[in-house]
């Protein structure tokens, strides 16, 4: 059998004790009776109105969550359930910061665009692994090396940008990275789209096996052209 709820009872006894200590007496049966309808009232109320206050709370902290959960800079590491995962993950955000901080000083703005768009990649990457903490095999490659070698690279050019000058050695080198992004760019493009493999092999499946039911119901247009 359900209990009552704990705050309901305590609100019931109190209202009795109250009435008790004021001097209000039960003297019949009407009497006790009204006095269980006036308390058992009550009690709803008070025990409705904490509830309904509780729920108020509950939505305005998850809409303020909800909003700022996709914000690169207010990312929720809460688990996945693998410590591994969690580790990447972690450190995976540690260089997408470092990598926007960096961007934000580069002068060159088709480079800042770039970069910018690696950050925005990689972080739908992440998004997608702490949803799907199985598919990391895939993408081991992707945290352990491409996002520390792409802030390496990012660092570098910011660092030999604000020299403000313009060596054989330190162009050379600008223009190599310079280089290197685009390639970059079109590997993370890639690894989010794999991410994405699985799913679209679940859905094409599932769309087969839809197709079938039709043709078998005779739902389809070819069906109902053969007959």
């Amino acid at each position: 059998m359900q209990k009552k709820p704990v705050l309901y009872i305590y609100i019931f006894a109190l209202i009795w004790l109250v009435s008790f200590l004021a001097g209000i007496r039960l003297y019949d049966i009407m009497d006790v009776v009204t006095m269980i309808i006036f308390s058992t009232g009550v009690s709803a109320i008070v025990y409705g109105g904490s509830i309904m206050s509780q729920k108020i709370r509950g939505v305005l902290t998850t809409d303020t969550v909800d909003e700022n959960a996709d914000s690169p800079e207010t990312q929720n590491l809460d688990s996945t359930g693998n410590p591994e995962v969690d580790t990447l993950i972690e450190e995976a955000y540690g260089f997408l910061r470092e990598m926007n901080n960096e961007r934000e000083k580069i002068q060159n703005k088709d480079f800042s665009r770039k970069t910018k768009e690696i950050v925005d990649i990689s972080y739908k990457i992440i998004k997608k692994l702490r949803h799907n903490p199985q598919a990391i095999f895939s993408a081991k490659q992707f945290l352990i090396h491409y996002l520390p070698t792409t802030t390496k690279l990012i660092t570098n050019y910011g660092y030999m940008e604000s020299q403000g000058i313009s060596g054989t050695n330190i162009s050379a080198a600008m223009a190599k990275i310079e280089n290197s992004l685009d390639t970059l760019l079109d590997a993370y493009r890639m690894q989010l789209d794999k991410l994405f493999a699985e799913a679209a092999l679940d859905l094409e499946v599932d769309i087969d096996v839809l197709e079938n039911m039709l043709k078998l119901e005779g739902l389809t247009n070819s069906d109902a052209d053969m007959k």
